[in-house]
Formats: structure tokens, C-alpha cells, sequence
């Protein structure tokens, strides 16, 4: 499960749509979560991916799923994307959950 979610994370990232595609159409879960429960829409707002975003949400991806801090992808748009993503993520009905500091870790990061 999880050299799929990296692989999953790794087309989101690089916007691969036409691979990521492949991958839901071969069965692949859309709101897959890695050991943190962080789904790739998550790591797509916390890197500014707005594109893979657009597409998962497209797919059917939960826009308002929480890390185990509590933590959505609206906080990590609002920490870390551009206006525009962070107004659509909204529009989309993206919330915030109210914890983005909980799930940041020692470092100081999100889903990277």
C-alpha cells in the first residue's frame, strides 16, 4: 500500500494527470492515506500543486478529510499554496480544520 502511495504522491507532485488517471481507472483509492493519514490532495495544497488538486477532487477525493492532527487540506492550502488554490480549494468546499500547527511535527513541516 504505501510504494503506491508514494508513487501516487510522486504523479501528484510532478502533475502527472494522464498517469494518475491510470492509476484510479486500475483501481487505486482516491483518498488513499500514508502512516500520518495525509491524503495526496493534502500533499498537493501543502506543495502548491494546483492542478493535481483540481483533478483528484475531479476523481471524487474528500476535500475535508483530516491527518490524525486534525489537520485538511484547506490548512495545508492556507499555509503553504497560492491565493488561487486556497480560493478554489474554498469554493470546492474546502474547510479548515482548526489544527494546523498539531500536525506539523517537531520540524515544522506538513506533507512535503
Amino acid at each position: 500500500m504505501h510504494a503506491s502511495f508514494d508513487w501516487f504522491r510522486t504523479l501528484a507532485l510532478d502533475q502527472d494527470t494522464d498517469a494518475m488517471g491510470a492509476m484510479l481507472d486500475g483501481g487505486f483509492d482516491v483518498d488513499a492515506v500514508n502512516d500520518a493519514h495525509e491524503t495526496v490532495l493534502m500533499h498537493c495544497c501543502a506543495n502548491n500543486r494546483p492542478r493535481a488538486a483540481k483533478f483528484l477532487l475531479a476523481r471524487g477525493a474528500g476535500v475535508n478529510l483530516a491527518d490524525h492532527g486534525g489537520t485538511t487540506a484547506m490548512d495545508f492550502a492556507l499555509r503553504h499554496a497560492s491565493r488561487d488554490l486556497c480560493d478554489w480549494l474554498a469554493a470546492a468546499g474546502g474547510r479548515a480544520g482548526g489544527r494546523v500547527e498539531a500536525s506539523r511535527g517537531a520540524a515544522g513541516h506538513g506533507p512535503h
